[in-house]
């Protein structure tokens, strides 16, 4: 016959579990930043080099 399982590894087993979730749901918030980082980084460079074209048609038109 098949014992029960004891409460007390019920317990650690879900405890286990949830520590596993939470592990792999802090690494997929940490990517997540880390590529929001990488593309507000991208959309800022974008920016600079329309604002440095703006300026160098600007400077041709005056001088």
């Amino acid at each position: 016959m098949n014992k029960p399982i004891q409460p007390g590894v019920a317990l650690m087993m879900a405890l286990l579990t949830v520590a596993l979730v939470s592990v792999i749901s802090l690494s997929f918030l940490s990517l997540q930043t880390q590529r929001i980082e990488v593309e507000s980084a991208r959309r800022q460079q974008q920016q600079a080099q329309w604002l440095l074209k703006g300026i160098i048609d600007w400077a041709r038109l005056v001088l």
